[in-house]
C-alpha cells in the first residue's frame, strides 16, 4: 500500500465518522431510550486463518433474545404469522 494511498484512506474514514457521528448519536440513544439496555452488542468472531476477533454493533434485538422464554415465544408469534388458518381452531 502505498503512502498516497494509505494517506487518502485514514482522511476518508476520519471524515465519513465525523459526518455520521450525530446519526450514530441519534441512533444510540434511540436504542438505549427504547428499553434501557445496553447500546451495544459485543461478540467474538473469527477470521482470517482462524484468528479470533472482537465485533462490536449497535444492538438491534431485545436484551437475552436467546434465553429459552424468548425462544419459545417466538416460535409461538412464528407460527401465527406462517399459518394463521390454524388460529381459528
Amino acid at each position: 500500500m502505498t503512502r498516497a494511498k494509505r494517506t487518502f484512506d485514514t482522511l476518508a474514514a476520519g471524515a465519513g465518522l465525523v459526518l455520521l457521528t450525530p446519526l450514530l448519536g441519534l441512533l444510540a440513544f434511540l436504542v438505549k431510550r427504547d428499553d434501557g439496555g445496553p447500546v451495544f452488542f459485543r461478540q467474538e468472531r473469527v477470521g482470517y486463518r482462524g484468528r479470533p476477533f472482537r465485533i462490536w454493533k449497535f444492538r438491534t434485538m431485545v436484551r437475552d433474545a436467546a434465553a429459552p422464554h424468548r425462544r419459545e415465544r417466538f416460535a409461538r408469534d412464528s407460527h401465527r404469522r406462517l399459518a394463521p388458518s390454524l388460529e381459528a381452531r
